[in-house]
């Protein structure tokens, strides 16, 4: 069994296993016999520490969840299976709730939300529903991009403090746990409950016939050397490049070696660079990076491989109807596109060539290791801070968390996406590396809330088509500064 990483752990043994995130198990609470490498017995399982005799006596816990047009990049999907239905993902998570119904005694009530476009009109039915104390949802599985702001106007309560809650064991993710509370107030949560975590990674799909075609180096022997950098793209990219229609015009038409839509996918640029626009101070609160060099590179670099590079093609409009990247991919008009891993399973799973999952580019050859953004799509589990429930609501994200552990995640990433989607051998192997790269920090999960500042590349070089990055920062440092003396401040208040 392959090493635990970040978030998504498959391998259950009572050896001391870091992550390199931070996440660290001991080994307590084994179960399964004991950890032998010659045995043929199954690997211990780490479980949770909950009592035995909880009983909440058949209490609802009602979770609301996003909704979206395909499984794989549904919020819902996490919680959301009715029955078994021979998916082997949805019955993971249909067993997984039935064992903790049945073992805490309790009812799941999973309520299916608006999705991004009408979100709003959730995030107001929380505020009403808090502000009335009607308990109409028990834990809010909230789209992460919209869930600071919430947190910040005190909405949801500190889960440090919840009931039941072991937020140093594996099942947690512990970037969220240690980074994002401020003043000792953690609003939200993250972990191998949430498929989505995983699902929403960042990486670059690869089309290998093209690769052959064109008479490419092995992809994979650069990586593995650790020189796939933005640069090392962007060369890769000038190879190819064809006129297919023969119309002298090279656009949606034809062929590229990089097919790049500015949004999102810029978006990812930053965490995947290492470049942290927010730090821990000396206090070890949160404070701007004073060191906005390398910043300023990523601008020129992505502007560069955007608009002076030949056999790229930045796409700058999309709609949910008209995916022409993923078009481009399918029709083996592109020989990169960036995309989501549940691409694999919602747009690429029927593809007919043989394509890669590579991890995205480095900054350059001396970043010490390939980083992965996770768009702002996964979820985040929140508690309303005047719930009545939370001995019920603690015990159930806890049991889920631990249950989803050792029975779901393994069979989403071992099984699902590295058996069933990957194309070769050496593809899941880049999947441990996209996976154990998750680099989830504080601009990641606050940005709406301190003014966007993860947004610099989409806004500065996909949208104004500009690397004037000095006055970008000189409009956007105040605001920034601004927003993040108010949300600490007000996080102070509400008190650890």
């Amino acid at each position: 069994m392959l090493a635990c990483i970040i978030l998504i752990a498959s391998c259950n043994t009572e050896t001391e296993v870091n992550d390199g995130g931070g996440r660290t198990d001991s080994g307590n609470d084994i179960v399964n016999g004991a950890n032998d490498p010659e045995s043929s017995e199954p690997a211990p399982a780490i479980r949770d520490s909950l009592p035995d005799d909880l009983d909440f006596d058949g209490e609802t816990i009602s979770i609301v969840v996003r909704s979206e047009s395909s499984p794989a990049s549904d919020a819902g999907y996490e919680f959301y299976a009715e029955s078994e239905i021979g998916d082997i993902v949805n019955d993971a998570i249909f067993r997984r709730n039935r064992t903790v119904e049945e073992r805490l005694n309790i009812n799941l009530n999973v309520i299916q939300g608006p999705g991004w476009q009408n979100y709003g009109q959730l995030l107001n039915s929380v505020r009403a529903s808090i502000a009335a104390g009607d308990e109409a949802y028990d834990i809010v599985a909230g789209w992460s991009s919209q869930m600071s702001p919430l947190a910040v106007q005190g909405m949801f309560a500190n889960l440090h403090e919840m009931p039941y809650l072991e937020l140093t064991r594996p099942w947690w993710n512990q970037i969220i746990v240690n980074e994002l509370a401020i003043a000792g107030n953690l609003p939200f949560v993250a972990g191998d409950i949430n498929l989505t975590v995983l699902g929403n990674c960042i990486l670059i799909y690869y089309n290998n016939n093209i690769a052959q075609e064109y008479g490419l180096t092995d992809i994979y022997d650069i990586i593995f050397d650790g020189k796939w950098t933005l640069d090392y793209m962007g060369e890769l990219a000038k190879n190819v490049q064809r006129d297919l229609n023969g119309d002298g015009i090279m656009d949606e038409n034809d062929q590229f070696g990089l097919v790049w839509l500015v949004f999102n996918y810029n978006d990812a640029l930053p965490n995947a660079a290492d470049v942290r626009i927010i730090i821990a101070g000396d206090d070890g609160m949160p404070v701007i990076n004073p060191n906005t060099e390398r910043l300023a590179g990523l601008v020129d670099k992505t502007y560069d491989l955007l608009y002076n590079t030949p056999g790229v093609l930045p796409l700058v409009e999309w709609t949910q109807e008209n995916v022409t990247d993923v078009a481009m991919f399918n029709n083996s008009q592109a020989l990169m596109v960036p995309g989501y891993i549940n691409f694999a399973y919602t747009f690429y799973r029927e593809t007919e060539f043989d394509y890669s999952v590579l991890p995205y580019p480095k900054y350059d050859e001396a970043q010490e290791k390939y980083l992965t953004h996770v768009q702002n799509g996964m979820s985040l589990l929140c508690v309303p801070v005047n719930s009545t429930k939370k001995e019920a609501i603690g015990a159930f994200m806890e049991a889920a968390a631990s249950e989803s552990y050792i029975n779901v995640s393994p069979v989403y990433f071992e099984t699902a996406m590295k058996v069933k989607y990957a194309r070769d051998e050496v593809s899941t192997k880049m999947l441990d590396i996209i996976r154990g790269g998750i680099n989830l920090n504080f601009v990641s999960i606050y940005n709406p809330a301190i003014g966007s500042p993860l947004f610099i590349i989409r806004s500065l070089v996909g949208e104004q088509k500009s690397n004037n990055f000095a006055s970008w920062w000189e409009r956007n440092e105040p605001r920034i500064l601004r927003d993040l003396a108010s949300l600490l401040e007000r996080m102070e208040e509400m008190g650890g």
